[in-house]
């Protein structure tokens, strides 16, 4: 899975697992959706993603890419410093909520 670097190959990899094996677990459903929020991540040129009881903290390598993921959250993401970009979440205990924020935030453009 690790070098899966494509939605589409990934996908593909969802198939082939769900062929295989049926219907995934919930824990491997988290893996898989954790796998493409490293895409997308990456396509947004996010190096790494932290997270503490409130924020979302995501290091950026490109600052226009950074400004760009702050309006597309309208406002709620903000730029620190000249590598993090903090997002607040909802409720970072809950796994599924977390997942659900950050894909918000990181669809591909």
């Amino acid at each position: 899975m690790t070098r899966v670097t494509k939605d589409e190959e990934l996908n593909d990899l969802i198939s082939e697992m769900t062929d295989r094996f049926g219907k995934p677990p919930t824990v491997v459903v988290r893996m898989l959706e954790q796998a493409r929020l490293r895409i997308w991540a990456n396509q947004w040129q996010i190096r790494a993603i932290h997270c503490d009881e409130k924020f979302a903290i995501l290091d950026y390598q490109d600052r226009n890419s950074a400004a760009e993921l702050v309006l597309r959250s309208k406002g709620r993401a903000r730029v620190v410093d000249q590598r993090q970009v903090f997002f607040p979440l909802r409720n970072a205990a809950d796994a599924d909520v977390l997942l659900e924020d950050l894909k918000s935030l990181l669809l591909p453009r």
